[in-house]
């Protein structure tokens, strides 16, 4: 897992051969003015969800293990638990189709806010969506970057 600043994103095109062109997409682009929904950089390869939602107070930990996660918020805040996968008690059903899985354990909990950026490798569970205080909305940019391919 690392979190860091988008001052500091350079420092990270080398961790994936896919992340230079994943964070210079990040870096031109005005998001507050795109709408919700999925939209592909570089096909099935790099791609990016904009959600809104409202944060919980419950939910599991999640892991993924085809894609890297870059998450970062575009207005609100919210908490976001984190501990090594191999710390999780998986649960059954990981979903091939959405490279979705949920597990139970504990979690740290980082408080997610405009300007920071987390990224979640294969080896990361992640706990997104937390209310900081109560629930509240949020607009995130979810960057899903494939392993391998």
């Amino acid at each position: 897992m690392i979190i860091d600043s988008f001052e500091n994103c350079k420092k990270y095109y080398g961790v994936h051969p896919r992340f230079k062109e994943a964070f210079e997409y990040i870096l031109k682009t005005n998001f507050e003015s795109i709408s919700c929904g999925k939209y592909e950089i570089e096909g099935e390869n790099i791609y990016i969800n904009i959600e809104e939602y409202e944060t919980k107070t419950v939910s599991k930990p999640e892991y993924h293990k085809k894609y890297i996660d870059i998450q970062f918020l575009i207005d609100g805040e919210e908490y976001i638990g984190y501990c090594p996968k191999s710390e999780l008690i998986i649960d059954d059903g990981y979903d091939e189709q959405k490279d979705l899985g949920f597990g139970e354990g504990i979690v740290d909990f980082i408080k997610l806010k405009k300007g920071i950026f987390m990224i979640f490798f294969s080896n990361d569970a992640h706990q997104p969506c937390m209310a900081v205080n109560t629930p509240n909305k949020v607009k995130k940019v979810v960057v899903k970057v494939r392993i391998d391919g």
